[in-house]
């Protein structure tokens, strides 16, 4: 026996047999399934053997291990996915249904020893999930097939301990390391095989563990109800690859897209909060009144230093809003205000370089009167002198002036409208006409409207600040510094959390292109998003930003992490170059239909349809071979 155990423990092949529970012999086999012979006995000495649970299957002597020929060297995996009816079982079943009709009143029910013999024997259907072998050098390998099969051959079925499943589910197929990150497997939770789980809880459970790099560089699904445990799982992802990152001295930043305002703030169910238990994160909040400092910040700009940003803002704003159908408000919402910027001007064509600083200059003017109080008090005044001449006005070309003057000089370019010229053509035409219109409150014919006030009525002033940097650039640079972020986005409307999520999504995937195209490597970046529907959803042109950084984004070092309730609401495209997957409880046969073409997910479909249990989940990450079961543990702040 001692020389027996020894080489049990010495082969890492033979030591998956380990203690296991022998439960049954093969019926039948051929490259997908696998048919079991079981009987009452084998199962209670196993304590059951649970729907998706997992079988090993051998023709190995484990009483003989020394004389085991090297042909029947291998392990089969198997996962139990249905009963199978013996061909006896009908037979059995008349004389069951007969026992029970004949039965008298207050008779105690007893089968007659052969009966009860008889009736134990029942039947299991399980696929192929692979062969454990040797290879050549001796070390145990898993291949994700069955090479060959013989119908005399005799394989025994056994149900392995808690120790060899752990070893089984956890065995990692070497795998190229394209980030160059050594990476240690994070514990994620704990096998469990069906919501009733009473007789396996009774023995120590089996362990699962991730490999954080699987999620570098790569896309992870996040299916499941609300409420049945997808945020914690994110939040285990974003402690494991924050500790990866720190243990290699590789900066890889996490940038969260925070909804509901759970990982930004501490909440009762983690007792704490992603931004406090991930040293150094920084919170960046549409809050305007949270208690700002060096980690915690609002997302604010200055308006009058960022003109294209202002205007994206503002259009989103009076979008929303249904302000105005007014001719002149609609000109201004499909007004291109980029193209006026200097770094977009040829400054070879000088009539539209100067007519470019009065949009400009008049644009601030609006944003003056909007935003009510401001530190800007004074604007250099953009018209030259022969125009200035002809509305009756000072020669303070290029000179700083306060914009009450402004204000007088537009009212007069406006009043004179149809008589200031250049050298060449009217002032008072096209983009600038309309800037005008609403800067003075009056439209083209002279007649009163609400103007700039229609723009005030949407407070974009919650969102500028004076003085204060642009958000987008201080993400970037805490991106390149490897840094977590965290939006919180639980205040404002839908329309203006997607405008801040596309402007930093953008110039990410833009600049981490740009590396790419240049032969640098890019900044390693994952964005984690909730409502993903919305953002890569199955009728989105795959040309917006959030699907190019979905499909794209791996060979520019993004990562994303996408969750929704609705598998089949995101673009096909997407779902089939998805690399890991996490699956709760689902409600709905459509959506159960659609997961079930990925992978090994139509074993689970009852499963997932029918138990609610919040955080059992079915995953398939990059470097495991098949789906596993699992409970997710419980994040809890600080551990």
């Amino acid at each position: 026996m001692g020389n027996f155990n020894n080489i049990l423990k010495q082969d890492e092949l033979f030591s998956l047999l380990i203690d296991s529970n022998m439960i049954g012999y093969s019926i039948n086999l051929n490259y997908s399934k696998m048919t079991i012979l079981t009987n009452d006995f084998w199962k209670r000495n196993a304590k059951g053997i649970p729907h998706n649970s997992f079988l090993i299957a051998t023709s190995i002597d484990i009483n003989n291990l020394v004389n085991t020929k090297e042909i029947d060297e291998e392990i089969i995996l198997l996962r139990v996915t249905s009963e199978y009816d013996l061909p006896s079982s009908d037979v059995w079943l008349e004389a069951k249904i007969d026992k029970f009709k004949n039965l008298q009143s207050n008779t105690e029910l007893s089968y007659d020893e052969f009966s009860q013999n008889e009736m134990q024997y029942s039947g299991l259907e399980c696929r192929v999930l692979g062969t454990f072998f040797k290879n050549g050098d001796g070390n145990l390998t898993f291949g994700a097939d069955i090479e060959n099969y013989y119908g005399t051959q005799i394989l025994k079925v056994y149900k392995p301990s808690s120790s060899s499943l752990e070893r089984i589910i956890n065995y990692r197929s070497k795998k190229a390391n394209i980030n160059k990150i050594e990476s240690t497997p994070k514990e994620i939770g704990e096998i469990r095989f069906t919501s009733s789980n009473r007789l396996q809880n009774a023995d120590k459970k089996a362990k699962v563990f991730v490999d954080p790099d699987d999620f570098i560089a790569r896309r992870t699904a996040m299916f499941g109800m609300t409420r049945t445990g997808k945020s914690n799982t994110v939040k285990t992802l974003l402690k494991a690859i924050s500790e990866t990152a720190k243990k290699n001295n590789k900066r890889i930043s996490q940038i969260i897209y925070d909804i509901n305002g759970e990982y930004a703030n501490p909440n009762i169910d983690d007792k704490g909060a992603i931004a406090t238990d991930i040293v150094g994160s920084y919170v960046f909040s549409l809050n305007s009144n949270i208690d700002q400092n060096e980690h915690i910040q609002t997302l604010q700009f200055d308006f009058f230093n960022e003109l294209g940003l202002a205007h994206e803002f503002i259009v989103n704003l009076l979008k929303t809003n249904n302000t105005s159908s007014s001719t002149d408000m609609q000109t201004f919402i499909n007004m291109d205000i980029t193209s006026y910027l200097p770094e977009n001007i040829d400054n070879t064509d000088f009539s539209m370089a100067t007519r470019a600083k009065w949009i400009r200059a008049t644009y601030m003017f609006i944003l003056y009167k909007v935003l009510g109080s401001s530190k800007k008090k004074t604007i250099r005044n953009p018209f030259s002198k022969s125009i200035l001449s002809q509305i009756s006005k000072d020669d303070t070309e290029g000179k700083e002036i306060s914009f009450d003057t402004f204000e007088e000089i537009l009212n007069a370019l406006h009043d004179n409208r149809k008589t200031v010229k250049t050298s060449s053509s009217l002032v008072y035409k096209d983009d600038f006409e309309n800037l005008i219109n609403i800067a003075v409150c009056k439209n083209s014919n002279g007649g009163q409207f609400l103007g700039y006030g229609h723009i005030k009525k949407v407070q974009p002033n919650r969102y500028h600040c004076d003085n204060s940097e642009n958000y987008v650039n201080k993400i970037l640079q805490l991106v390149k510094n490897g840094e977590t972020i965290i939006l919180d986005l639980s205040i404002g409307d839908e329309n203006m959390r997607n405008l801040i999520s596309e402007s930093i999504a953008r110039k990410i995937f833009q600049n981490n292109m740009l590396a790419y195209t240049k032969g640098i490597t890019p900044d390693f970046v994952i964005f984690y998003i909730e409502e993903a529907h919305n953002l890569i959803g199955k009728e989105m042109d795959l040309k917006e930003i959030w699907p190019r950084i979905a499909k794209e984004g791996a060979k520019y070092k993004i990562g994303l992490v996408y969750s929704t309730q609705e598998p089949s609401s995101i673009n096909k495209n997407i779902l089939s170059n998805t690399e890991n997957w996490f699956v709760t409880h689902l409600n709905n046969e459509d959506e159960i239909r659609t997961l079930s073409k990925f992978y090994d997910f139509s074993d689970f479909k009852n499963s997932i349809l029918m138990s609610k249990d919040v955080g059992f989940s079915r995953v398939k990450t990059l470097s495991q071979n098949f789906v596993l079961p699992v409970q997710i543990k419980l994040y809890e702040s600080g551990e």
